[in-house]
């Protein structure tokens, strides 16, 4: 149980509640529920939080909250990756395909491509009507696995393919990745497919050939076949033969046998941890790989990626590495595929011996064939890369990670990930929102929308964004949904004009015809209206998700951090109960005995609602909350 388990994770670290709730950025309350199992488990960004914050392992903690790894999420999306790991045969990579469908398209699709209304697949289903209405227009996220089965059994479509489109992974893929050794074994096929397709050499079917090599003869294809009859059977032994199958491959080294390690340490180029970094600016890094004494590996190529940790769309790869002492070697953005890269290599006591190589890998002993190497005679051998990577302007700020990739022969391969870096915008925005009157509909009640200032997110110092802004992209979000509506967005000059989708929240200036500095400046007045009832508290929360240059394209501020507001219909006094003096604040506005600012003008105005224009704080709200006190109207006002 995912709740359980992250309290005995807790304890462990020594954290409160209260404490590790602050650390990832949460109400303690929330994750309270979340340990007692009152709440599923939260998303995979808070998970990969709550794994840094505890220093837990991030992989087990999304398998036991029944989730996976973005970066193997993405290598699963390629069909014959699932029909391999369900079959034992990892070897069918032919890397990973980046599948951008929204579920909700998705789903209208396939139901519009089969002939069948919202109401009619509903009702196969075995859902609502208005619920199947949500998911499509994206109101409500994809459903369970078990509608996602049924929904693909209607809809006569690949169960897998309508999984993947939902970020959800099959439950018997989910149950074989839990295993740790599963996890590594397919990290490493991908990291192989980028270091071979840098070199241009193809690779045919490793596994099989690998169990072809263990029997001694050709029978590998009916070794495999009797392992792997029975579905059941599979699926229970699965991670045992793979292990086997990987072990086998790498001849493992007798234990009678002095055995050495190998190491690769990712950090910065002082040697200290990985440190934040910029988007756009060039982040350094190092990386060395020790050979400990008198041992030899045959390296046949060394590649580095670095991604996002969340979505790994986002990763830049370096193929091919320099070897040569004093080398170096510069990546274009189109060759990384994720903004330009420069290495230099160092080597110390590292060059080309003849002998058996015998080496550790994690606890793990190996042994290579007789032949030429690197490594040294006496003492250590260590190539260290210098690197000095630009992330692209336009990549998502957050989490990421360095994968180093040694490929050693043909079926031999050593990979070491990272610890997290932040790479964060180079400008942070200050961000407010606040109720009043709007400018663009007299006296209609509307939520502002404010970019107080950019500013320097080192020395939280007022500074300017290049030519203004330029453009913006937002969210409004309500909860409950239910009790509130968005009628619509205002734009407020020089932000006129904005685009508004209503389904999904989202608000946005695409360009800004004069930009300008920030300084408590509106962009936009949000007009909604209550819908719920006297007793219900509504909130409303607003995230930009861009804030542009107008003078440089792709440089962005982030926002610092969201903002919420929340509502009561009714309480204009904002003190939560909904009675008589509220109805006396509002009468006092109406006569101007009370500022506009003395109460709170939402909950005032969305009392009576006044069509579509939005709504109005006058005598006839103070005279609905009078009619609810005495009970001539109910908690809806009706």
């Amino acid at each position: 149980m995912f709740g359980s388990n992250l309290r005995k994770l807790r304890e462990q670290a020594g954290l409160s509640q209260r404490g590790l709730a602050q650390k990832v950025g949460v109400d303690v309350s929330y994750l309270s529920k979340i340990e007692n199992g009152v709440m599923s488990p939260p998303s995979q960004e808070l998970i990969l939080r709550l794994a840094e914050a505890l220093r837990a392992d991030k992989d087990e903690l999304l398998t036991l909250a029944g989730k996976v790894p973005a970066d193997i999420a993405q290598i699963l999306k390629n069909r014959d990756v699932l029909q391999s790991l369900r079959e034992g045969d990892l070897a069918k990579k032919s890397g990973s395909v980046n599948n951008k469908d929204s579920f909700n398209k998705k789903l209208r699709e396939l139901r519009e491509r089969s002939g069948l209304s919202q109401s009619e697949l509903a009702n196969r289903v075995g859902v609502s009507f208005t619920y199947l209405s949500k998911i499509e227009n994206g109101v409500k996220p994809p459903p369970s696995e078990k509608v996602i089965l049924k929904l693909a059994e209607v809809l006569n479509c690949d169960k897998d393919d309508l999984m993947f489109s939902a970020g959800k992974v099959p439950s018997d893929i989910a149950r074989i990745l839990k295993n740790r050794e599963v996890r590594q074994s397919l990290r490493e096929s991908e990291a192989r497919r980028i270091t071979m397709s840098g070199s241009g050499n193809k690779k045919g079917n490793i596994i099989r050939r690998m169990i072809m090599n263990a029997s001694g003869n050709r029978k590998g294809d009916s070794m495999m076949k009797n392992l792997m009859n029975g579905r059941s059977l599979v699926r229970i032994a699965l991670a045992f033969v793979l292990v086997f199958a990987v072990a086998t491959s790498l001849w493992l080294s007798s234990p009678s046998e002095t055995v050495k390690a190998l190491k690769i340490e990712i950090t910065n180029p002082s040697g200290a941890p990985l440190q934040a970094g910029t988007i756009g600016q060039s982040y350094a890094f190092q990386v060395k790989v020790t050979i400990e004494s008198g041992e030899a590996i045959p390296i046949q190529g060394v590649a580095l990626s670095m991604f996002n940790s969340a979505n790994s769309s986002y990763v830049a790869s370096l193929a091919n590495l320099p070897i040569i002492n004093g080398s170096s070697a510069n990546y274009t953005t189109g060759q990384t595929g994720g903004g330009a890269a420069n290495v230099t290599v160092a080597t110390n006591n590292f060059g080309v011996v003849y002998g058996t190589g015998n080496v550790t890998w994690q606890g793990q002993g190996y042994t290579f064939p007789t032949g030429y190497g690197y490594g040294a005679v006496t003492g250590n051998a260590t190539i260290t890369y210098n690197v000095l990577w630009t992330p692209p302007l336009g990549w998502p700020v957050g989490n990421y990670n360095i994968s180093t990739v040694i490929n050693a022969s043909a079926a031999q391969l050593f990979s070491q990930q990272s610890t997290v870096f932040v790479l964060q915008s180079s400008l942070m925005a200050e961000t407010s929102i606040s109720q009043g009157l709007s400018s663009n509909t007299t006296d209609v009640v509307a939520v502002k929308v404010n970019i107080n200032r950019i500013k320097n997110p080192t020395n939280n110092v007022t500074t300017t964004i290049n030519g203004g802004i330029g453009s913006y992209s937002a969210t409004v979000s309500g909860a409950p949904s239910n009790a509130i509506q968005f009628l619509t967005v205002y734009g407020v000059a020089p932000f006129n004009n904005p685009t508004f989708a209503n389904v999904t929240g989202v608000f946005a200036v695409p360009v800004v015809s004069s930009p300008i500095q920030a300084s408590n400046t509106t962009v936009a007045e949000i007009v909604p209206i209550l819908t719920g009832n006297a007793t219900t508290s509504v909130s409303l929360t607003e995230s930009f998700q861009i804030i542009g240059s107008a003078g440089t394209p792709g440089l962005t501020a982030s926002e610092e951090s969201s903002n919420t507001l929340t509502f009561m219909r009714g309480n204009a006094k904002a003190d939560d109960p909904v009675d008589i003096f509220d109805a006396l604040f509002i009468a006092q506005y109406i006569v101007l005995q009370r500022p506009l600012s003395g109460i709170n003008a939402l909950n005032a105005a969305t009392v009576k609602h006044d069509g579509a224009a939005g709504d109005k704080i006058d005598i006839f709200d103070a005279l609905f909350i009078a009619q609810y006190i005495v009970g001539q109207k109910n908690a809806y006002y009706q």
